[in-house]
């Protein structure tokens, strides 16, 4: 009797494998077009300038996302996720900025979406053997369970989940959510308390980490049992195994309270809840219609709510659906259709409901796990009805395999336009010509990849604009194309713009501080960056606001905002960089060594850090290494006013006040603008007694700017060696 239950386990075990292997290798078909994609939008501050993604040690560095405003932000197993793909890159030796940096995060994405396909298909599979199925769908089973998982697999509507980096957070929490009940169902296997028990609370802890979708799983446990179990709840293992689940849930609640959602989720923005829950009647009904037919995908939707008529179909469409979902809850032989239903509704409540995304309004990733409801009623249907009509049987897997080679197609073309980011954008402008964000995401893509469309990328913000006055960031994008122009008064101006529509903006406030630098008003930058810095201190806030102070001429506040940001985040090399030059401007030449080593080590490349170094060997009594050091600053940055002024400095502190001459000459011919370096140079042209040079360079300087102190002072001091008279 043991030989044929043998062969019947090993067949199905080829079976599965089979299944397995088909499905890996039709994600790598429909996927494999985006593997090597850039990042795009969210993924910018999420992933590429995301500084807590640098290190897996400690572990609180990685579990610490940023503050507020990012797809990561109050969602600490997603951020760990990226720490893991950024250091898989840094073990294989890719570099932050190459063309393959994307490709580990890109991978990532795809298992996760193909492991969460195996659980699909294993929660399937094993329901539709349960003793609350009838026994006639038992033997297809497999095949019902695979057809399912392939077509939720590979729906073109899953391209934005997977593609979109940043968006690993749903794939991550779907991919703990089915975890969940996967492991609850072998768990009920058991009479008691088993392994498995264990697996579903740790993932639903994990999942709660991840994304606030995970907050349904635990009642999605209940409901299944509920559905396909009639003497659930008369078990003492299953009642702990519900009461475990639901206590994780104080850890998304946590996370929530601490606000890392709270810049773009909360009742404070400018939709109301019926508004937004009135434009998710809209949206729901329209990642229905994209279910059935992805033909008019769309990387963005925009903030606006829907406030004319089109959201009526979809209301009505819901509320029909809630009502029978209620109804068939009261029927037994019906309750794997409600559950169904539940499913759809549970998944999509924490993302569409009445809790406003600020952010957008519609997203199709939003539907990625709550399609799986949809397929499979789809797919059971067909298989009732082909039951009923008795069709050929190999017609069943002629049309499953035609089905999947369209979807397998259509995945792939949507995969291929990540690869342009452009072309993405463009995209969604033609389709929905009147989001503001659509063009705003086009403009940003120009910006990154031509400076020279400049002209272009302004009209699109312009439009965009025109179109939703409301939202900051095409005014900030604005003012980045006036600095480019060296228009600081017009960047000024988008700003003030942008921070009136929205004071606590934090890129609106950031840039506006940076601008303040930039056009020498230092003091006013310093209130803007501080403000940035206090809401969430980073490596990268803190350096903008000691590197303004820095600028103003208040080091010992430079230094101790720098020495915190580096701290922070060791790795930044402007932080590094600038606190080395405060330390040089402070005379503490030892103690800036180090900062600038470090910058060194990041961006081996740099002239002006070299040129630093060199002056902080001066100040440290080490001329051999300062010119050694100045020498080759100059050759790597030669046509760097800055870094020849710096290496005119160290030449002077080492006594080579001939070579200080060449090196501050030098300096002043790329840069006449530059009223430091003649200073310099005319001060060491009096230190070799060449005061009468020294005298007139000073007298140029004073032409050009009266009241520049240092050129004074300099002067009133070689008039006084000279001993001409005052």
């Amino acid at each position: 009797m043991s030989a044929p239950r043998d062969r019947a386990r090993n067949s199905g075990g080829r079976v599965e494998l089979w299944t397995a292997l088909i499905l890996l290798l039709a994600a790598a078909v429909a996927y494999g077009p985006a593997l090597s994609a850039p990042f795009i939008f969210d993924d910018v501050p999420s992933i590429q300038n995301n500084t807590s993604l640098r290190t897996l040690w400690p572990p609180g560095i990685a579990l610490r996302p940023p503050g507020r405003g990012t797809a990561l932000s109050g969602r600490p197993i997603s951020n760990y996720s990226f720490a893991l793909s950024a250091a898989a890159n840094r073990w294989i030796g890719i570099t932050p900025g190459s063309d393959k940096e994307t490709r580990i995060y890109h991978i990532t994405n795809v298992m996760l979406h193909v492991c969460s396909a195996f659980l699909l298909c294993g929660i399937v599979g094993r329901t539709l053997r349960t003793k609350g199925v009838s026994s006639k769908w038992r033997e297809s089973a497999p095949g019902i369970a695979a057809t399912i998982a392939a077509l939720w697999m590979l729906h073109p509507l899953q391209t934005e989940a997977v593609n979109y980096l940043s968006q690993r957070t749903e794939l991550l929490v779907s991919f703990f959510y089915l975890a969940v009940l996967y492991s609850a169902m072998r768990a009920w296997e058991s009479e008691g308390w088993s392994a498995w028990s264990v697996v579903a609370v740790v993932a639903s802890a994990l999942g709660m980490a991840s994304k606030e979708v995970m907050l349904t799983a635990p009642i999605a446990v209940v409901l299944y049992d509920k559905a396909f179990f009639v003497d659930a709840f008369k078990s003492p293992a299953r009642r702990r195994l519900y009461a475990a689940l639901f206590a994780t849930m104080a850890i998304a609640v946590a996370l929530i309270v601490r606000g890392g959602r709270s810049a773009t989720v909360g009742f404070s923005g400018s939709i109301t809840w019926y508004e937004y829950l009135y434009s998710q009647g809209w949206a729901i009904s329209r990642y229905l219609l994209l279910a059935l037919w992805p033909a008019d995908l769309v990387i963005d939707y925009g903030r606006n709510g829907v406030r004319d008529s089109s959201g009526v179909p979809g209301v009505i469409l819901l509320s029909v659906l809630l009502a029978f979902t209620l109804w068939a809850w009261r029927h037994t032989r019906l309750r794997w259709l409600a559950f169904l239903c539940s499913w759809f509704f549970l998944t999509l409540a924490p993302s569409s409901s009445i809790v406003p995304i600020v952010t957008e309004i519609a997203a199709e990733r939003r539907v990625y796990l709550a399609l799986a409801s949809v397929i499979i009623v789809l797919v059971i249907g067909a298989e009732f009805l082909f039951r009923r009509a008795s069709p050929p049987r190999h017609l069943r897997f002629v049309l499953v395999g035609v089905v999947s080679l369209c979807m397998v197609a259509a995945t792939a073309s949507r995969s291929q336009l990540y690869n342009d980011p452009e072309a993405l954008w463009k995209d969604a402008v033609n389709k929905r010509p009147g989001t503001a964000r659509a063009y705003e995401g086009l403009a940003s893509v120009i910006l990154n990849k031509d400076t020279t469309r400049l002209r272009e990328a302004d009209e699109l913000l312009s439009r965009a604009i025109a179109l939703d006055s409301s939202a900051p960031a095409p005014f900030v994008s604005r003012a980045a194309i006036a600095l480019k122009r060296r228009d600081f008064a017009a960047a000024e101006a988008f700003l003030g713009y942008a921070l009136r529509v929205a004071p606590d903006d934090s890129a609106a406030n950031q840039a506006f501080g940076e601008t303040m630098s930039a056009s020498s008003h230092s003091e006013r930058a310093i209130v803007y960056l501080k403000r940035i810095a206090d809401a969430a201190p980073s490596g990268a806030s803190l350096q903008k606001l000691g590197t303004a102070y820095l600028i103003s001429g208040r080091l010992d506040s430079a230094h101790s905002i720098l020495a915190r940001a580096v701290q922070l985040d060791s790795t930044n090399n402007l932080a590094n960089q600038y606190l080395g030059a405060t330390l040089v401007e402070m005379g503490r030449g030892e103690d800036a060594i180090a900062p600038l080593t470090r910058s060194m080590k990041i961006d081996s490349a740099s002239g002006f850090t070299l040129s630093l170094l060199a002056v902080a060997y001066a100040e440290s009594k080490r001329p051999e290494l300062a010119m050694k050091a100045a020498g080759a600053a100059v050759a790597l940055a030669s046509r760097d006013a800055q870094t020849w002024a710096f290496a005119g400095r160290a030449a002077q502190y080492a006594g080579q006040y001939a070579q200080a001459v060449a090196y501050l000459k030098h300096a002043v011919r790329l840069d006449s603008a530059d009223l430091e370096a003649p200073t310099r140079l005319a001060f060491v042209l009096g230190s070799t007694g060449h005061f009468a040079d020294g005298v007139r360079i000073l007298e140029q300087v004073l032409v050009k700017s009266p009241g520049y102190e240092p050129a004074t002072l300099a002067l009133a001091r070689l008039r006084e060696k000279s001993g001409a008279a005052p």
